[in-house]
């Protein structure tokens, strides 16, 4: 069984150095002000609470359980960097992306939001699939709270640099780390698993 525990850690040890590595990475990038989102090869913003809103009451993918081509294209508009409240540029953005993947499109899209809600604290990440929007409200509580940001700043924030600020306010009072639900922590989880299945079957 010892030989057995060792190669499975010869086997996790760098998948998960290398998810640790990642993450460190994500963390720093999403504070640099020229740090570019993309759904495929499609440009993006940054999901901001404003936005999330706004996909979800416009029927955009968030929440469907069986999306359209059409949700997903509303997705894009609403995500890119040239969306406006104009009906006519948005039927435009759409007609002109119709021949996009379908497949391909939604899964990115379903990428990006991950994305979005990787640092969220004790959570994986359901708001983003859902569509409840309640816990915007309590983000905009403890921002708005803890730094005096005006609700219109903490709206157009990027939800993964609110939800580090938020960890590390509750790590700030409570004296404890917050951990995230990241890739290394799925790997870890996984290589811990894979040692109690040698172990019981030894």
């Amino acid at each position: 069984m010892p030989n057995q525990v060792q190669k499975l850690w010869e086997e996790y040890a760098p998948r998960i150095a290398e998810a640790q590595k990642k993450d460190t990475q994500a963390k720093e990038q999403i504070f640099l002000p020229w740090f570019e989102e993309r759904i495929a090869d499609q440009p993006a913003v940054q999901l901001t609470p404003q936005r999330y809103l706004l996909l979800t009451v416009s029927s955009a993918l968030i929440g469907e359980k069986d999306p359209t081509f059409d949700s997903v294209l509303r997705f894009l508009w609403i995500v890119s960097p040239k969306f406006s409240e104009s009906k006519t540029r948005a039927r435009f953005f759409q007609w002109h992306k119709r021949k996009l993947d379908p497949e391909k499109t939604t899964e990115a899209c379903a990428k990006y939001l991950e994305r979005a809600f990787t640092f969220q604290p004790s959570s994986k990440a359901n708001a983003a699939t859902s569509g409840g929007g309640d816990w915007v409200s309590g983000l905009v509580d403890t921002i708005a709270s803890e730094y005096g940001w005006p609700l219109p700043q903490i709206m157009k924030t990027p939800l993964p640099i609110l939800f580090l600020l938020c960890a590390r306010i509750k790590a700030r009072f409570s004296g404890k780390a917050i951990n995230f639900s990241s890739e290394a922590d799925r790997l870890k989880s996984e290589y811990l698993q894979k040692v109690n299945d040698v172990g019981g079957a030894a």
